[in-house]
């Protein structure tokens, strides 16, 4: 658990000192938002993306596929470490997430 919690002090303080830039993201949920500056920096640099349906849900719970999604894309663990997934001890693990859940 302490390690949890150093790795997100530590993505909270990089996106911190982080510049911001202000992006047309374009989604319907962002316009007014207080975060959308943040939020539309994350999405620049390939942390986060939103949904299908045009919206990035700023509001909403995210999950923890979600949230070690973009662990793994601020870590840039894809960029660095490829995984077989036979080799994986998780068969319970399904969706547009697995590689994420078995990298991380």
């Amino acid at each position: 658990m302490k390690r949890f919690k150093r790795i997100t002090g530590l993505l909270l303080l990089a996106m911190t000192l982080s510049p911001i830039n202000v992006l047309a993201s374009g989604f319907k949920d962002l316009e007014n938002h207080w975060a959308r500056d943040r939020i539309n920096y994350a999405i620049e640099k390939g942390y986060a993306s939103g949904y299908e349906d045009n919206t990035f849900k700023p509001n909403g719970k995210v999950t923890r596929a979600e949230f070690v999604s973009f662990l793994n894309n601020f870590f840039k663990t894809k960029e660095t470490f490829t995984l077989s997934v036979s080799d994986s001890k998780y068969n319970d693990v399904e969706g547009w997430y697995k590689d994420d859940i078995l990298m991380a």
